[in-house]
């Protein structure tokens, strides 16, 4: 079986659409989506919509998917919270009802293998337990209570595939969030076939200048950092 796997998409269509063209020609049975559909970038209506109409998808939400039915937290800035309050203007009922129905977690079988998808790993009060740069002993650690033997999961932005005594970690890195990378949309292809896995990092350029300019054609609340962070626009 053949698994394309992105994470945080983060209101990029675009980008999203360059990967799944590649999923589409390598023939994958199922996409994974470890979450943030919404988020930073100037599509989120057309972002989940996009991801609805994707068959055989396993999606799982992340926290600014999070953030539009469970409410805003309070500890961000302003510019966050009316940048939150952006999108959900923008959402429809479908969309928010999409985004309602994702699960925290998701696991799946196939030939054998558990995996387990989630955006990052969580602690007993629902909290994530961010580590930068983790090794794979903090991984272990931070996804202690997950049982898959293969996780699949995001949050960070960053790639990092790591192989511990116990699990396989993978994190494809922001599919829509391109930072210093300028113009690359992230995603990986996983393939298991019986006793075999093997895991294809998959980087496919776009216009991000497309994605630039309708981001500052918009100036929505928090776009100047979201800029500076997220697209390296200086």
């Amino acid at each position: 079986m053949k698994i394309g796997i992105i994470t945080d998409v983060h209101s990029n269509v675009v980008a999203l659409d360059k990967i799944i063209q590649r999923f589409n020609t390598e023939k994958c049975d199922v996409i994974i989506c470890c979450g943030d559909i919404i988020g930073i970038g100037p599509y989120p209506e057309q972002t989940v919509q996009y991801m609805m109409s994707l068959p055989n998808l396993i999606c799982v939400r992340g926290n600014h998917d999070h953030y539009q039915f469970r409410g805003i937290p309070d500890k961000i800035t302003e510019s966050e919270k009316l940048h939150h309050l952006w999108i959900k203007s923008l959402l429809s009922e479908s969309s928010i009802i999409f985004l309602k129905a994702l699960p925290q977690k998701a696991e799946i079988t196939v030939e054998g293998h558990t995996l387990s998808v989630l955006h990052y790993a969580v602690d007993s009060e629902n909290r994530y337990g961010f580590v930068k740069n983790p090794t794979k002993n903090d991984l272990d650690e931070l996804f202690s209570e997950v049982d898959g033997e293969i996780i699949c999961y995001g949050h960070d932005h960053k790639r990092l595939i790591c192989q511990s005594d116990k699990k396989l970690y993978i994190n494809v890195g922001s599919c829509g969030c391109p930072e210093d990378d300028k113009n690359i949309a992230r995603g990986a292809i996983l393939n298991i076939n019986k006793e075999k896995i093997n895991l294809e990092c998959v980087d496919e350029t776009y216009d991000v200048n497309e994605v630039v300019e309708e981001i500052k054609r918009l100036n929505y609340p928090a776009a100047g950092e979201i800029l500076k962070y997220f697209y390296g626009v200086k």
